[in-house]
């Protein structure tokens, strides 16, 4: 993942995480690949602590997606009927879209349009 000017991004190596919990945690796995051990058999790694917690949702989340165009920015869908845009560098909730009748399942950016 590159920035608008073709440097790396700083959350290249970030991964969204939702689950049923109703909070996304923000983890970055660069690094976390470790080498084999004496035996050759690659260590499972693991995360004890979230890069950061983006807590707004009231119900499990169901869907998450990293904005092509804007450098840190995750959309977010629950179960609460709630579509929430992040800004997960500062963990900040920018955009909030809320007042719907039926649940989310699955949220998408647009890929061409920064503004759709």
């Amino acid at each position: 993942v590159s920035s608008k000017d073709g440097t790396p991004s700083p959350c290249a190596g970030w991964l969204a995480i939702g689950s049923n919990e109703k909070d996304i945690h923000v983890v970055d796995v660069r690094g976390l690949v470790p080498g084999p051990d004496e035996e050759g058999q690659i260590i499972p790694a693991q995360v004890f602590c979230a890069t950061s917690v983006l807590a707004f949702h009231k119900a499990r989340v169901c869907h998450l997606a990293w904005s092509p165009h804007v450098t840190g920015q995750l959309l977010s869908v629950a179960y609460d009927r709630v579509a929430q845009v992040w800004d997960a560098v500062s963990g900040t909730a920018l955009v909030n879209y809320q007042g719907f009748t039926r649940r989310f399942f699955t949220c998408l950016w647009d890929p061409v349009d920064p503004h759709a």
